[in-house]
């Protein structure tokens, strides 16, 4: 579908008739997601440059996520609750919080996006938090902050995922470039 709507206006309108194990392919344009989006089965949400790698100069027209949500909030633009596969690739998203959490044994790919964040603004904020248990891959992003705020703790955060803790994530995180903030922080 397109922005402006053609046949779906938006992307939860997209994502909510869908059945598990769909596809949803998102045109290039601009997308306002600040209302966040519910994904509450296994999807495969695909945006205008699905399997482009996030740092490809070859990106044209992109399917632009732009959320206006202030920096401070707690809430992310994706909300996951299913442990289903859910794979966002292809996507340029602009704001402040990817995800805020997601179920026990969820299955999460971030693929081949580009995440142009805003530095949030208090003392132990991220810009993604990930619940323990998560089966998480991040491949082929390009993160960047935007703004600075020396107190920021990480791009992501995973509840309950240190050493020791007993947590049973499995994550991949490979071939990303994160500039302007540190990457992982054990919550």
């Amino acid at each position: 579908f397109t922005p402006g709507g053609t046949s779906v206006p938006n992307i939860q309108r997209a994502i909510d008739p869908s059945a598990s194990g769909g596809i949803i392919n998102v045109e290039g344009g601009n997308y306002d997601v600040s209302g966040g989006l519910t994904i509450n089965k296994g999807l495969d949400i695909r945006g205008a440059f699905y399997g482009s790698a996030g740092t490809s100069s070859s990106r044209g027209t992109e399917s632009n996520l732009n959320d206006a949500t202030a920096p401070s909030s707690d809430n992310g633009v994706f909300t996951i609750s299913t442990s289903s596969a859910v794979s966002l690739n292809g996507f340029s998203f602009n704001g402040s919080k990817i995800i805020a959490g997601q179920p026990a044994n969820a299955n999460l790919s971030i693929l081949n996006n580009r995440m142009i964040l805003n530095a949030m603004p208090n003392n132990g904020q991220t810009n993604s938090i990930y619940s323990t248990g998560c089966n998480l891959t991040l491949d082929h992003n390009y993160f960047q902050t935007t703004g600075f705020n020396a107190s920021n703790s990480a791009i992501m955060q995973v509840a309950g995922g240190y050493s020791g803790s007993g947590s049973s994530d499995m994550m991949t995180v490979t071939n990303n470039t994160f500039k302007g903030i540190p990457v992982w922080t054990p919550y």
